[in-house]
């Protein structure tokens, strides 16, 4: 923890020699899933869904009808 907190990073596995690893570190998740993933799309698809699965998701308002409607929740 502390060579990380100096700035000290790890060399990342070889793309080359171990893509399944690679990945996984690279994009966090984990080894089995990655290995899937590479199985059913292929690499190309793989990385695209790990970059777009690290995405931080819009928010959302759902509004319970039941106890108010939209204009009111919005008039606050």
């Amino acid at each position: 923890m502390r060579r990380l907190a100096a700035g000290e990073v790890p060399p990342l596995p070889d793309p080359v020699s171990d893509p399944v690893l690679a990945l996984s570190v690279i994009h966090s998740h984990p080894a089995w899933l990655v290995r899937l993933w590479l199985e059913r799309l292929g690499p190309e698809a793989t990385a695209a869904r790990l970059i777009a699965n690290n995405q931080i998701p819009p928010l959302t308002v759902r509004v319970n009808t039941l106890k108010t409607d939209p204009a009111a929740l919005k008039a606050g």
